[in-house]
């Protein structure tokens, strides 16, 4: 048993041949907080000791959650975790206050498979205006109410992560004014896109559609370093069952769409 700063309790699940941390790409001195932990090691006394023949079975509870390195200007300034260790599997399960915004978080790590077989790093919440604005989500002039989403994180052995993005759309109002649309709180639309930085700081949303009660659109858009749309192509953008539209368009310099 024992308790301490989380980055002493990382920096220790980090020493060879485990390499914990390195493995998913993270570095300890981006967090702190504070940990308590019991684990229970059974290993035979050999010289050259593999990991496979030790047996582990424990929790940890990490809370008082700090981080201001993270990508996009975020940061964690609150919140607990939960995690449960064996000798084939390490996962985690808690809240989190991402720029203060509530955050639940879910996450498993099966120690002998390659990256791209790992289960994914799911985090959920509830964003209202608020919350959007302080997450850097510049949406609030055509998305008003609560917006529920869920972000899905896959570890790739060769280059960054891959993000998968879903929100739920149906008690939100959605206001598209340069074609005079909206879409009432109430009507079913569900939004779904993989999302990936950019070497510039943008970020593209690819394979984007928004779904539901007579809604099928379907392209890709470009945020630029402000979260404002850069660009956009729509080649399918049906907002009912008798309108086909396609668009697509770019910001000028002169920031003009």
């Amino acid at each position: 048993k024992g308790t301490g700063d989380v980055g002493g309790v990382l920096e220790l699940i980090d020493q060879p041949p485990l390499n914990y941390v390195k493995a998913v790409g993270f570095k300890p001195s981006l967090v702190s907080g504070q940990a308590q932990a019991a684990f229970q090691i059974k290993f035979p006394i050999l010289k050259d000791l593999k990991f496979k023949k030790m047996t582990i079975a424990g929790k940890s509870r990490v809370f008082d959650l700090k981080s201001n390195g993270l990508p996009a200007g975020l940061s964690v300034n609150g919140g607990a975790v939960n995690f449960e260790v064996s000798e084939s599997a390490i996962s985690a399960n808690g809240d989190a206050k991402v720029n203060g915004v509530p955050v639940s978080i879910a996450w498993q790590r099966i120690f002998d498979a390659p990256p791209e077989k790992q289960p994914t790093l799911r985090l959920a919440a509830i964003l209202n205006e608020k919350g959007r604005e302080e997450l850097g989500l510049n949406i609030n002039h055509i998305v008003r109410g609560d917006l529920p989403i869920a972000l899905a994180i896959a570890m790739q052995r060769d280059g960054p992560p891959k993000l998968f993005m879903e929100a739920n759309l149906t008690n939100t109002d959605v206001f598209l004014t340069a074609i005079g649309w909206r879409k009432p709180p109430g009507q079913k639309a569900a939004v779904t896109f993989d999302l990936s930085q950019r070497q510039d700081g943008y970020m593209a949303l690819d394979n984007f559609a928004m779904t539901g009660d007579g809604l099928n659109i379907n392209g890709h858009l470009l945020l630029n370093d402000r979260h404002r749309i850069a660009a956009f192509n729509f080649p399918e953008f049906s907002t009912n069952a008798l309108t086909r539209l396609s668009m697509s368009g770019e910001l000028t310099a002169q920031n003009v769409l």
